[in-house]
């Protein structure tokens, strides 16, 4: 079988190469955003958290913003599609992982309406 990974990919195998990632990475992002706030897509997964973690590392002040795509309300599955086995619809349970992770991390967390421009 063919290796597809990217062979420029350093990987992360220790403490220490996980921690000069961290500090070249947040240089970068220093020479980057040159404004002390960023506002950041939050989905409540590791990728955006970690996100937020490195931002506040380079010592931005960072707010969060999920992204609301899907209307349970007017698709009449709020408390859950009848034809999927969990009890809340998935884009609540996601919601609710993003208002955690904020929480957790301490900023603001911002809920914008794309309902419309989704279905469009």
């Amino acid at each position: 079988m063919k290796d597809l990974r990217d062979p420029n990919f350093e990987r992360i195998t220790t403490h220490a190469a996980a921690c000069k990632f961290i500090e070249e990475s947040v240089k970068e992002l220093k020479e980057q955003i040159k404004d002390d706030r960023v506002i950041l897509a939050l989905s409540g997964g590791v990728d955006s958290a970690v996100s937020v973690i490195m931002l506040q590392k380079a010592g931005y002040e960072v707010e969060g913003m999920f992204m609301r795509n899907w209307d349970s309300f007017m698709n009449n599955d709020v408390l859950g599609n009848p034809n999927d086995p969990n009890d809340v619809c998935p884009q609540e349970v996601d919601y609710m992982d993003a208002l955690k992770t904020a929480e957790i991390l301490g900023i603001k967390l911002n809920r914008v309406d794309f309902v419309s421009e989704y279905w469009d």
